[in-house]
């Protein structure tokens, strides 16, 4: 692109991010997968519908607010996006973390979704940032790490739920949220 070896080094490391971002985003999806049913029998909710639910949530929040990121993200700098995206996914988490009744788990998962939809705000930041010969690799990068995310993060969920109990509000089944939450909060300053 023509570009100062200091911007294109900038440029490149903003890839790098993009593909962390993409990475987080879909974590959020599948971290809690293992341990969400048990939280919400925990929490007294043994009703599959609710489960199901809360499964989809984070989904169906993520499909009506994408749209809007990326109008958004055609107005406005994306950097701001992505950071108020991190921020609500961190009270997202926090929320499910130390939710005591199964609506809270409902709204978190809710707030999760509206923050995740910024992956329309990741990917039209790339598609800019990238000549027409990078677009593709690049975008193919961004989605193969954020598939890796599908992969690994359930199988580290489990991880959590070997854990044994501790305090009331870090447990094996609340974990998943606070691990989410140090996710967030790691990306925000980058």
């Amino acid at each position: 692109m023509g570009l100062s070896p200091e911007l294109e080094t900038q440029r490149r490391r903003s890839f790098y991010i993009s593909y962390g971002l993409g990475f987080v985003y879909l974590s959020m999806f599948t971290f809690v997968l293992p341990s969400m049913y048990h939280f919400l029998v925990q929490l007294d909710s043994t009703d599959s519908l609710f489960y199901g639910i809360c499964l989809s949530a984070l989904s169906f929040s993520r499909l009506l607010f994408a749209p809007l990121y990326g109008y958004l993200s055609d107005r406005y700098s994306v950097k701001p996006l992505v950071i108020a995206a991190l921020c609500m996914s961190a009270a997202g988490n926090l929320l499910y973390a130390l939710s005591r009744i199964r609506y809270l788990v409902l709204v978190a998962r809710l707030l999760d979704g509206i923050a995740a939809g910024s992956m329309a705000s990741v990917i039209s930041f790339l598609t800019r940032a990238t000549t027409l010969a990078e677009r593709t690799p690049t975008i193919s990068n961004y989605w193969g790490i954020s598939m890796i995310a599908v992969i690994v993060s359930p199988a580290a969920g489990v991880g959590f739920a070997a854990l044994p109990d501790l305090p009331s509000w870090f447990s094996n089944v609340t974990a998943p949220g606070y691990f989410m939450v140090t996710l967030c909060v790691v990306f925000i300053p980058l």
